[in-house]
């Protein structure tokens, strides 16, 4: 009931985050008056029937009639009179009223049936006590309804600040009365099980709704809200209904901060802890001089998935159980049919949805709080990458037949939304189900034109976590040179803009972890950098930017262009770089267009490779993209080339 708002009322759209079965009820709306007296009139009438099969010796006592004559007198007014003065009210989902038909038909038989047949109540001084506390909250009561129902002029709509009587103190004053009268009622039966069970079960109910209320108020007015009002109790505070996750909060923050929050104090300013809107529990650093804010450190992601391009969901993981459910299915239908490429963050029905595509597999995060999406990507990114370093491959079969391995993954990534470490290294002694290796496809190898000696060894899909041949496995470790040109080319071959983006990539299965040396050409310049100088000579290579792995020590690299480093395990970059100055480009482009009838066009592209005969360009692919409104395509080749024409 603290995580879930009945949806009614100012509630009445929350019933979208319910189950499928709620929605489908709660599209059944019925009138706010009518559900009034059908789930309230039970009460009345089991009161009736229990008073007419009642025996003498309860029924013959004043203090049982008393009783009974107030919870009579509670439901009248609940299903008739308050029913009648009602203005305006919103309607009531089928499902909550049949609930709470049932629950007034069962508490009403019970109440009634104890005070008619079994209970005898004598009028002392604690069933007057109890009775004049029945009354004094059914005074608050009828008085904050009477407050809310003239809250709005006629004509006006929306809503306002309640204000004057108990509402002056707290936001739920209708349902503080409700709670102190069954109170009172409980101690006039002498807290027998009956009373004590419904006043027990009215302040669960209706509590958390008022603390909802509260924190609705403090949303929608904001500054214009009383800052002094409390949420259920005058002058208290409902903290521990509202912070449940407090301590696991506290806990995850610590990991975020590292090490010297092991020793941070939580502190608590002013009085406005408890406020979600206004959080100001503050976390301190002993060896820092400033304050981190909670909520700025807390929030992460509430769930986490795996989607194929078909909209299977292969893994899924619901951390905080703060959002609603079917969010795959959601997000999938979303980015189907999104007009062109779906953003890789998007919003939708207060949900916010970071998600990256890698090898044809959706890696989806999901919140409903103001995170930084950088660092949902970054870490989305780094999961994939551990994904693919503990199953070799990564593609839908090899994470369906290592889904027990991924899940465990999870769990020492991720812990109640908050990254730990995604660190393959470390994972691999927490790791103990082993890979189930997959056999890399063959794609493309049935193609006449597709170069064998392009396609990379199988080696490198090898996991790195335990198998069942480790005493077989081999010391070895791969290094790729992965570069991607862009080039804007003129329509006569001149180069107008080109701009190289590299990396050196490894992955290490090496035993021991011991210090490789790579060594880089001599002439290599960077820019920008204090690593050797700031220009070069003739033929020299000039980065204009690089950055190196965690890893690697730099400090031959300025005199001997030598990097020195423990290769951790999996797939890592070793150095990442970008060169924008003159080279030489491996292909031109030579495009020539001409209309040869106003409904006819012919495009004629000619390649000329420009590297070394000692050299081979294999599974190039040219994209020529065609208008839409282009109705066929025919093709002519004049080499040895495969064909593939798709409208844009």
């Amino acid at each position: 009931m603290q995580q879930v708002e009945a949806p009614y009322g100012r509630y009445h759209s929350s019933a979208r985050q319910q189950g499928r079965l709620i929605q489908a009820l709660a599209s059944c709306d019925v009138n706010a008056r009518t559900a009034w007296v059908l789930q309230e009139c039970p009460t009345l009438i089991a009161a009736g029937l229990c008073w007419a099969t009642g025996n003498e010796a309860s029924t013959g006592h004043l203090g049982n009639c008393a009783l009974l004559l107030c919870f009579v007198v509670h439901y009248v007014n609940r299903s008739v009179i308050y029913p009648l003065r009602m203005k305006g009210s919103k309607p009531v989902p089928l499902p909550v009223m049949l609930m709470a038909m049932m629950f007034c038909a069962a508490n009403g038989y019970i109440q009634c049936r104890s005070l008619t047949r079994f209970l005898v109540i004598p009028m002392s001084w604690r069933t007057l006590a109890g009775i004049v506390l029945w009354a004094t909250g059914l005074c608050i009561n009828l008085d904050a309804d009477h407050r809310l129902r003239n809250l709005r002029k006629p004509g006006e709509t929306g809503y306002k600040v309640p204000r004057g009587g108990m509402f002056e103190y707290i936001s739920g004053a209708n349902f503080f009365g409700e709670i102190v009268e069954w109170t009172g009622y409980a101690l006039a039966m002498g807290f027998a099980l009956p009373g004590l069970t419904f006043a027990l079960c009215t302040a669960a109910n209706i509590g958390p709704r008022a603390i909802a209320h509260h924190h609705w108020y403090l949303q929608k007015f904001k500054d214009q809200y009383p800052k002094d009002r409390k949420a259920l109790l005058p002058f208290i505070y409902c903290c521990g209904l509202l912070r449940t996750n407090l301590s696991a909060d506290v806990a995850a923050a610590s990991n975020c901060l590292g090490g010297d929050a092991e020793r941070a104090t939580l502190t608590h300013v002013q009085n406005n802890a408890c406020e979600m809107d206004k959080e100001v529990l503050l976390l301190e650093l002993p060896r820092q001089s400033h304050l981190v804010r909670l909520r700025d450190v807390l929030r992460m992601i509430s769930q986490f998935y795996i989607l194929s391009l078909r909209g299977d969901t292969i893994i899924t993981r619901d951390f905080r159980g703060d959002v609603v459910k079917g969010t795959a299915e959601i997000f999938f239908r979303k980015v189907k049919f999104w007009h062109g490429d779906a953003p890789p963050i998007f919003n939708l029905d207060g949900v916010t949805y970071v998600f990256i595509k890698k090898n044809g597999l959706y890696f989806v995060a999901t919140t409903c709080h103001n995170i930084s999406p950088a660092a949902v990507v970054e870490l989305l990114t780094k999961m994939a990458k551990v994904f693919k370093d503990f199953c070799g491959m990564l593609n839908e079969e090899s994470i369906r037949k290592n889904f027990v391995l991924v899940y465990e993954l999870l769990d020492e990534m991720v812990d109640f939304g908050y990254p730990q470490t995604t660190n393959t290294e470390h994972l691999k002694s927490c790791i103990h189900n082993e890979a189930v290796v997959i056999e890399a496809p063959k794609l493309g190898l049935n193609l006449p034109q597709w170069n064998p000696r392009t396609v990379p060894s199988n080696a490198v899909h090898r996991p790195v976590g335990p198998t069942h041949d480790a005493k077989n496995k081999k010391n070895e470790i791969f290094v790729d040179i992965l570069e991607r040109i862009s080039v804007l080319m003129s329509s006569n071959g001149f180069v107008i803009n080109s701009a190289i983006d590299g990396s050196i990539q490894m992955k290490s299965y090496l035993m021991g972890n011991p210090e490789l040396k790579l060594a880089l050409n001599e002439d290599i310049v960077v820019k920008n950098m204090d690593l050797g100088g700031s220009h070069g000579g003739y033929g020299s290579v000039i980065l204009d930017d690089c950055n190196f792995h965690e890893c690697v020590d730099l400090q031959d690299f300025s005199d001997l262009r030598t990097l020195s480093f423990y290769p951790p395990d999996g797939e890592f970059a070793v150095m990442n770089y970008r060169i924008t100055g003159d080279f030489r480009v491996p292909f031109r482009i030579f495009p020539f267009a001409e209309q040869q009838t106003p409904h006819k066009l012919e495009i004629t592209i000619k390649v000329r490779a420009d590297i070394p005969e000692s050299n081979y360009g294999g599974n190039v692919q040219i994209s020529c993209m065609l208008p839409k409104e282009s109705k066929t395509t025919q093709q002519t080749d004049t080499a040895t080339a495969q064909a593939i024409c798709r409208n844009s």
